[in-house]
């Protein structure tokens, strides 16, 4: 059950797609109540029964805005994009039904059918997970899907381009002789040279990155004081690319690629050493990794 919980899982960002899906869901809480008028709505005697009806399914859709907005603008970046798993995204879920929750008492009570009390709270708390969850669930479960499955395939037909069938053996990269990788520190003093074959990946590391690197057979690192988007402009090798908001790989020492919910996981070759593919550097990865062989 932990293992399930602490899978990766996309935390996308407040886009278009998240103003729809909220109003979708929004949509069926207010054709759910209109249609089946459960908890004593269908003894409800009021002017206006439909529209009022459907303004609870307004103060999910507003309530859901708010929350999506709320997580992908407080909570840290790095939580969000490298370490959101989905244990996570169901807090997110508890959080959006206490805010729609919240929303249903304030509405219910303008509308004289909610007091505002603890027992009102309950209620109104009780109702909101009786019908939102599972259209969240769903609509949760099925990206869940889409997304692993998607990036699953995708790491297995580039698999299949790193390692065709008529080879077999791995071979280590074959340094570059006719040129040097130079990146150069933020004081324009501090210089790190290599054959760019030797490069491994880049780390981000706060104010500094941290350069891994292959040199008589071990695996090695140097510190340098430079932002990745510094190095990044340094670089002109093709096959050297920004992968994630932390990380750039040279793509010759990716052996394997594996595809989770969240976008995928670079193995290096000689090495139990991984590296992250966010969904915004995915699809140019891939693309890189295929017309590298």
């Amino acid at each position: 059950m932990f293992q399930v919980l602490n899978k990766p899982f996309p935390n996308q960002k407040f886009t278009l797609q998240t103003i729809i899906s909220s109003f979708v869901i929004g949509c069926f809480v207010a054709l759910f109540l209109s249609v089946f008028q459960p908890f004593g709505i269908s003894e409800w005697q009021t002017q206006n029964k439909f529209l009022k009806l459907v303004g609870f399914g307004f103060v999910s859709f507003i309530a859901q805005l708010v929350a999506e907005f709320i997580i992908k603008n407080l909570l840290p970046v790095k939580l969000r994009e490298d370490n959101w798993r989905v244990w996570h995204e169901i807090a997110s879920i508890v959080f959006v039904l206490l805010l729609i929750a919240i929303g249903n008492l304030l509405y219910g009570n303008k509308i004289h059918i909610m007091p505002i009390t603890v027992k009102g709270f309950a209620f109104a708390l009780l109702t909101t997970i009786l019908i939102g969850v599972f259209p969240v669930a769903i609509h949760v479960k099925t990206k869940y899907n889409k997304l692993l499955n998607n990036n699953t395939h995708i790491a297995e037909e580039v698999n299949v381009v790193i390692h065709p069938e008529v080879v077999l053996q791995k071979e280590e990269p074959k340094e570059v002789e006719t040129s040097l990788l130079k990146l150069l520190a933020e004081n324009e003093k501090d210089v790190f040279e290599t054959s760019p074959d030797n490069l491994m990946y880049i780390e981000s590391a706060d104010n500094y990155s941290v350069i891994h690197f292959k040199q008589n057979n071990q695996i090695k690192k140097q510190i340098l004081r430079s932002s990745l988007k510094r190095i990044e402009s340094q670089n002109f090798f093709k096959f050297i690319a920004r992968c994630h908001r932390a990380y750039i790989v040279n793509l010759k020492w990716v052996d394997k690629i594996e595809g989770n919910a969240a976008g995928y996981l670079l193995h290096l070759k000689d090495s139990e050493i991984t590296v992250p593919v966010s969904r915004n550097y995915g699809p140019e990865i891939i693309s890189k990794l295929k017309q590298q062989k």
